[in-house]
């Protein structure tokens, strides 16, 4: 039977994923629930409603449909009980004015598959291909596999974006059919880590460690936040890195505050509202990282 997963969204011409233009495919759930998540729509496995507020008349027809209560009027405004929504989506379709969305849509293998042929002609002439992504793709490891065998069918290069939090066994299923890991390194000590993801990394380490040790190519993905992961544990990051035997790139990843709005959208508090994305020391230590990776010869880029 062909296998499903729960996908939030399919974009197109991206070129900051993987080499060349390339489709990111993101999925739903992930293993980590970092602090600074730009995409926290995905954390969950399940399906999500985003309330957008500022769109919202008041008509009540969402109210009306909702068949768990979960909508009410209250005040001139729509009161919104998440722990009474099942996502059903019947707001979404009710409401005229686009305030509420529906996160996620399931996919077949051949479903997704069909969807990514589409633009096979600018992965070939650019030398690009498809980066699965979200939340944490391997938490779809079947998936994963089928699709990917299918895109492989077809000549097309299959990438991926992880934290590595999974199983060992899961990293040895993956390194037969992803061509590219960009792996996303956060803390290198354990407990800080844990404080800010809700896990620790010794899995994460270990399965770097593996990819790297099968020769598969691993672009690192080191983001960089004032005050949590920059200074001295951004060194010591790209130090670690240079030691593994595979990795092809570094990518140095400003942290911005631009998915703060999604937050709100899911009920949700942002808690790093602290941080000043647009210290002038900060822009300037971005700079003094990537001066330093090129110093290690490594290939390195801002923003990926």
């Amino acid at each position: 039977m062909d296998k499903t997963a729960i996908i939030s969204e399919i974009q197109s011409y991206s070129i900051n994923d993987g080499p060349g233009i390339r489709s990111t495919v993101f999925f739903k759930g992930c293993t980590l629930k970092c602090k600074w998540c730009s995409n926290p729509e995905l954390i969950n496995t399940n399906y999500e409603i985003l309330y957008k507020e500022q769109l919202c008349e008041n008509c009540g027809k969402c109210v009306e449909i909702c068949p768990r209560g979960a909508l009410k009027t209250d005040v001139g405004k729509i009161a919104f009980n998440r722990d009474h929504c099942d996502a059903c989506g019947k707001c979404v379709d009710a409401c005229l004015v686009d305030a509420f969305e529906l996160i996620g849509k399931n996919y077949t293998s051949d479903e997704l598959v069909n969807v990514l042929l589409r633009d096979k002609v600018y992965y070939d002439t650019s030398g690009g291909g498809v980066t699965f992504s979200g939340g944490e793709p391997l938490l779809h490891i079947d998936f994963l596999r089928e699709t990917s065998l299918k895109l492989k069918k077809n000549g097309i290069h299959a990438a991926i974006e992880t934290a590595g939090n999974v199983a060992e066994k899961v990293i040895d299923n993956a390194i037969e059919f992803i061509d590219l890991f960009l792996y996303d390194i956060k803390l290198l000590d354990s407990s800080k880590h844990k404080k800010y993801t809700g896990s620790g990394n010794e899995q994460i380490i270990k399965n770097i460690l593996k990819i790297s040790e099968a020769g598969q190519p691993i672009i690192a993905r080191l983001l960089i936040i004032p005050g949590i992961n920059n200074g001295e544990d951004a060194i010591r990051r790209i130090d670690f890195i240079r030691s593994l035997k595979s990795i092809v790139q570094v990518d140095l990843l400003k942290y911005h505050r631009l998915s703060e709005g999604k937050y709100i959208q899911l009920g949700q508090k942002y808690e790093l509202d602290y941080i000043d994305e647009d210290d002038k020391s900060f822009e300037q230590e971005i700079k003094d990282l990537y001066e330093y990776c090129v110093s290690l010869g490594l290939k390195t880029t801002i923003g990926g």
